[in-house]
């Protein structure tokens, strides 16, 4: 899924941008690998991560260990704790979580991000990319080709068992889609940082 791709993006965002101390809300940060290895070197003084797993907050809590700034790990839906913040972070990474929910709610999602976010902070979403042509049901039939061809790691039954959770729960947009949310939600227009060579997944920044 383009993880170390995707984390050379953010590390090389946060290098050319974040020159003083910063503060980042992580949702859906999982193990907080990607994070960890993009915060490398950086003036981070403040990191908060969120995820429904316990199991993967506490993997993320032992990779951002060596980090020294205040630190913060929550077990719980992001969409509930964005209520908790406000104007409070100068970035807010979102790592694979806002394709589970529909568009209407990612629109939800997106003015909660704004308003948790410092004026002239930055929202940054790496995500799967359905094309401005396809249907959720030809994003999911071209991602289970492009698996089947590639997951070599994988059987076909498991392939089969992820693609259940994908045809159940995921609900890819076009970056057209996008755009449309966060100009409605107060964002400047999309930036887009990383695109895989399948176009399956896209990393993009949207200012506020």
């Amino acid at each position: 899924m383009a993880h170390k791709e995707i984390s050379l993006t953010l590390h090389d965002f946060i290098t050319s941008n974040c020159k003083h101390p910063f503060s980042v809300l992580d949702l859906g940060c999982g193990d907080a690998h990607v994070s960890s290895m993009a915060l490398k070197d950086s003036p981070v003084a403040k990191y908060h991560g969120v995820d429904l797993s316990d199991i993967a907050i506490d993997f993320a809590a032992e990779n951002m260990e060596s980090y020294s700034c205040e630190k913060s790990f929550i077990v719980g839906d992001f969409m509930d704790i964005l209520d908790n913040y406000e104007k409070e972070f100068d970035i807010i990474v979102a790592g694979y979580s806002i394709h589970h929910f529909p568009f209407e709610e990612k629109g939800v999602v997106l003015k909660k991000c704004r308003d948790s976010l410092k004026p002239g902070g930055s929202l940054l979403i790496y995500d799967i990319l359905r094309k401005n042509s396809e249907t959720r049901t030809d994003y999911c039939n071209r991602a289970y080709d492009f698996c089947k061809r590639n997951w070599s790691g994988l059987t076909i039954d498991e392939i089969e068992t992820v693609f259940t959770h994908v045809n159940t729960n995921d609900y890819p947009e076009s970056r057209e889609s996008i755009e449309e949310l966060a100009v409605h939600n107060g964002f400047g227009k999309i930036r887009e940082l990383f695109r895989d060579k399948s176009e399956l997944y896209i990393f993009f920044h949207l200012p506020y």
